[in-house]
């Protein structure tokens, strides 16, 4: 056999072949021990990365794997710091909604990027609207829910009409909130008014005079400015509560014209004496209106006022109220005050007669 066949057969001899173990030497391990293991690689903060490799074995965060993050501490073991800026998006306001933006450094940021206005913090998706001509909270509406419908009011009494109409944050002049005005030249006329005895809807309610009215109603100089003409004969204080009772006073007289229509008007209803609105019963002598207008027009018969009454109606001799004398051309005589002769006049509230 050649040398080189013999170093073949040689070499494939000690490779099959076991190690020599004498006859009768046990080779299993003693009872009760281990075979010997390789120890484990040590990682004392369970975060996967041994203690060899791991850049701080005790705390999980960091370790070969991790995720950088602005926290101070170099998270992935790569030697540097936050190099990587953290995570989110940037938020420039601070109102916890970031922009489009995402972080570059580690300055503030925000897990979303729904802000609408980054440099507001006061808007931001839950922010409140506010009227201001600016999408608050962000939803792509501006102004939505607080924009309001103001109506137009005419006659400026806080009560509009239903057409037309504006939409802004505030009232423009001549517009009002609310609406339901059912006469807008007439500024006593609107829902909120007090209905009076006058023939007309005073509180737009669909209804005139619907607590009743007993007297008689005339209108001068136009349908603007009512009378009462009460046909129930009474002392002066009587008539005078009997006209504020429907939201009227004592008639007060500036001139001749409304004089003359004042005479026509009573005596087409009953021809008797009627008490005005004019007494000296504050202080003797001192006429005044009731309702406090200025005195510029009296009409006074002959010898009046003259305080001295011949007890024909009362014993009092005191003559504090005026009547319009219905038989002497519409002149004013003074009488007792509690006299039961005469009707009521009243005069109501208008443009006319504000007070």
């Amino acid at each position: 056999m050649s040398p080189l066949r013999l170093a073949l057969v040689i070499a494939a001899l000690v490779g099959c072949s076991k190690p020599y173990v004498p006859a009768g030497v046990d080779t299993s391990a003693p009872t009760g021990t281990t075979p010997p293991t390789r120890p484990s690689p040590v990682d004392n903060d369970d975060d996967g990365s041994p203690g060899a490799e791991d850049c701080d074995d005790a705390d999980p965060s960091a370790h070969p794997d991790a995720v950088e993050r602005c926290d101070g501490v170099d998270n992935d073991c790569d030697g540097q710091t936050d190099e990587s800026g953290g995570e989110g998006y940037v938020d420039a306001d601070g109102d916890g909604h970031g922009g489009q933006e995402r972080v570059t450094d580690c300055g503030p940021a925000a897990e979303t990027n729904d802000d609408c206005d980054d440099a507001a913090p006061d808007v931001h998706p839950g922010a409140t609207e506010v009227c201001n001509g600016a999408d608050e909270d962000c939803d792509g509406a501006v102004d939505d829910g607080v924009v309001l419908t103001w109506y137009a009011d005419a006659d400026l009494d806080g009560w509009g009409v239903l057409w037309p109409t504006v939409e802004a944050c505030a009232a423009p002049p001549g517009f009002a909130a609310a609406s339901g005005d059912c006469d807008d030249e007439r500024a006593a006329v609107n829902p909120g008014a007090v209905e009076v005895c006058n023939t007309q809807d005073d509180d737009c309610d669909g209804t005139a005079d619907e607590d009743g009215c007993a007297c008689s109603v005339a209108w001068y100089p136009d349908a603007l400015h009512p009378y009462l003409y009460c046909e129930t004969a009474d002392s002066w204080t009587a008539a005078s509560n009997l006209c504020e009772a429907y939201g009227y006073r004592l008639v007060t007289l500036d001139s001749a014209d409304e004089l003359a229509w004042v005479q026509s008007t009573a005596s087409s209803f009953a021809v008797t004496y009627w008490w005005l609105g004019y007494t000296d019963v504050a202080s003797e002598g001192a006429w005044l209106w009731e309702d406090g207008s200025a005195v510029s027009y009296v009409n006074w018969c002959p010898s009046e006022p003259n305080n001295g009454h011949g007890g024909e109606c009362v014993a009092e001799s005191e003559e504090d109220c005026a009547l319009l004398n219905w038989g002497a051309g519409g002149c004013w005589n003074d009488y007792p005050c509690s006299c039961g002769w005469g009707y009521a006049i009243c005069e109501g509230l208008s443009e006319l007669r504000p007070d």
